[in-house]
């Protein structure tokens, strides 16, 4: 299914994303990691969340690509800032909640599909 998703976005050339499931995806990823804490059910778990992701390899041109996409649907995004960026995977969940929930107040409502 994965693989036919791919095809049509390939074909349509457009990406949807239904920011309620992204919101949901975050939230459980959330609970999981959380529990996985918690309960020390996976010791090497603490050691994998607080390893840094590095952005800083980035192409230029899709960072503009990025930004533009944005800006065509009224959104100041600075996909640039990930080049500099300095943290790990449950800062980068923290980040897109905070920018999906400052598109919800500017929107005043979820923008689906």
């Amino acid at each position: 299914m994965f693989n036919v998703y791919l095809q049509e976005i390939r074909q349509k050339g457009i990406l949807t994303i239904d920011l309620n499931e992204v919101k949901n995806l975050i939230k459980e990823t959330r609970k999981t990691i959380t529990h996985s804490i918690t309960t020390k059910s996976n010791m090497n778990i603490r050691e994998q969340l607080s390893k840094q992701i590095d952005y800083s390899s980035l192409d230029d041109k899709y960072i503009e690509q990025m930004n533009n996409a944005f800006a065509e649907q009224g959104i100041e995004a600075h996909f640039e800032k990930l080049k500099t960026f300095k943290g790990n995977i449950v800062q980068v969940l923290k980040m897109v909640d905070n920018f999906i929930t400052d598109l919800e107040e500017k929107s005043g409502q979820i923008a689906t599909k």
